[in-house]
């Protein structure tokens, strides 16, 4: 299985994403906050990450946040899609930086296993 995370797993579309906030379930593991949403009869998944301007005025330091965000799924994702293939459901998962202080990689990577091994149950 390839561990990449190609264009086609990228959450774009804006009506989604405001159906997302408006109606998805939402797990969170301090400092990050993971908003779903399932759909029945067909597969695959969807994801977006986002860092509030709010708490970090600076472009880099969001971009640094989504960075790690993003690679941490991209290289776990490999324990959510086999269940969600046998299960034929589509998800999009929206996850979001909550703190408003910069946290290393590992923490990052660790927090996003979590939630995707509570998702995992919830599904």
């Amino acid at each position: 299985m390839r561990e990449t995370l190609p264009k086609s797993e990228i959450l774009r579309s804006k009506n989604t994403i405001d159906l997302l906030f408006k109606s998805g379930t939402a797990l969170e593991e301090k400092p990050i906050k993971l908003l779903y949403l399932l759909f029945e009869n067909t597969t695959g998944i969807e994801v977006g990450f986002t860092v509030p301007k709010k708490c970090f005025k600076k472009a880099h330091q969001r971009n640094l946040l989504r960075r790690r965000m993003k690679e941490s799924f991209r290289k776990n994702k490999k324990h959510i899609l086999p269940h969600l293939l046998s299960k034929n459901i589509q998800l999009k998962i929206f996850f979001i930086y909550t703190s408003s202080q910069t946290t290393d990689y590992k923490t990052i990577e660790h927090k996003i296993i979590v939630l995707l091994q509570r998702l995992i149950k919830v599904v």
